[in-house]
């Protein structure tokens, strides 16, 4: 274990941006948003929602904590319609009509007092850019509007590449894998590829007559970002984001989404060389379902950031990894956990540590003037 500068991190990082074999990797954790403001927190969403006894129920029938696997379990049962009388289906639709009203009334009301009228700050903005363009990849676990906020106005089109394309309706697709290697590499060529493992208020879900639509704002920067989600959801999609507190659910909400799941299998667990930890909790049960992907054998090498305590933060990443290489929930074999036990070894031996203020210590005030 060392502690290292920034400047060091981010020239390593540089160096090992474009190399096939060894790129470099950014996850930046949600505690990003929450340096804006206390009150953008990603612990379970479903506790700050003021849900009526009716409206619980439904989260403890799904047997789960997370917003959107109780609301597709309540869309399921209606599409089925078995066993299911008409009074029972008005009865659903209201009971989830009312949670996701209350869903997007509070995270539209949280990031209203925090970036509505105010304008991020161009030095603080361009700050951000230089730091993430150090990465051929990034993944942001926050779903509020701190990072795109700081992004969508100045270089991100220049600098930043979601390789999940829209058609002319705004839908997301993955490009195939010849596409990615070929015509998407091009078209990516010198830019850092974004994207959100865990959700984001710019994605939106919808069920359709055809199955799961899942959309991507196409932002525009001469309208505020929240009246282009507003008119989103108006259209009938709904925030999709990864919303409770423990790694299972997670997961389990993971796989019900198409870009969340192709986020994961071709991204994530495609990890490679070196990766970088920044903003990030490292309590152990709360984003486990990413942290395992260090464990991958093409992982090199990991540096992490902290903010008050280096022991706690080397405690936390040490019990942490070595917890998800022998943990029975991820359905390793035998073998493969004594693999990814000496891996985790590996990288708990190797991490090197850097404090965050020096990376982007955020101002007390990192707006301009309101618009």
């Amino acid at each position: 274990m060392s502690t290292v500068d920034w400047q060091t991190i981010q020239e390593l990082a540089n160096t090992n941006r474009n190399n096939e074999l060894t790129p470099s990797s950014l996850i930046m954790g949600s505690e990003f948003g929450a340096k804006f403001n206390g009150k953008i927190r990603h612990e379970a969403l479903v506790d700050d929602l003021d849900l009526t006894a009716d409206e619980l129920a439904i989260f403890d029938d799904a047997g789960t904590k997370d917003i959107d696997i109780a609301l597709r379990h309540i869309d399921h049962a209606i599409a089925l319609k078995t066993y299911i009388d008409d009074n029972s289906i008005k009865t659903l639709l209201e009971i989830s009509n009312g949670i996701r009203n209350k869903l997007k009334k509070h995270l539209f009301e949280i990031n209203r007092t925090v970036f509505v009228g105010n304008v991020i700050d161009r030095g603080f903005s361009d700050l951000v850019c230089n730091l993430l363009e150090n990465f051929r990849t990034i993944h942001y676990l926050g779903y509020d509007l701190a990072l795109p906020y700081c992004l969508y106005r100045y270089k991100s089109k220049e600098t930043f590449y979601d390789l999940f394309e829209q058609d002319s309706d705004g839908n997301m697709s993955l490009p195939e894998e010849h596409e990615i290697k070929a015509e998407f590499l091009f078209k990516t060529r010198g830019k850092s590829t974004l994207l959100y493992p865990n959700g984001n208020m710019i994605l939106g879900a919808m069920e359709s007559q055809f199955g799961p639509v899942e959309k991507k704002l196409s932002l525009n920067t001469n309208q505020d970002m929240l009246v282009q989600i507003s008119e989103m959801w108006r259209d009938g999609f709904n925030p999709l984001l990864v919303s409770e507190a423990t790694y299972s659910e997670k997961l389990r909400a993971v796989d019900e989404s198409h870009y969340l799941s192709e986020v994961h299998k071709k991204y994530l667990c495609r990890m490679k060389g070196f990766v970088v930890l920044l903003y990030c909790s490292l309590e152990l049960g709360q984003n486990d379902h990413i942290y395992r992907t260090l464990l991958n054998h093409e992982v090199d090498s990991v540096a992490i950031s902290y903010s008050d305590s280096l022991k706690k933060t080397r405690y936390n990443f040490n019990e942490m990894l070595l917890s998800i290489s022998n943990s029975p929930k991820f359905y390793m074999s035998k073998e493969d956990r004594k693999h990814a036990k000496a891996r985790a070894e590996r990288l708990i031996s190797k991490a090197a540590y850097f404090h965050e203020n020096e990376v982007v210590d955020i101002p007390e005030n990192p707006f301009n003037e309101a618009a």
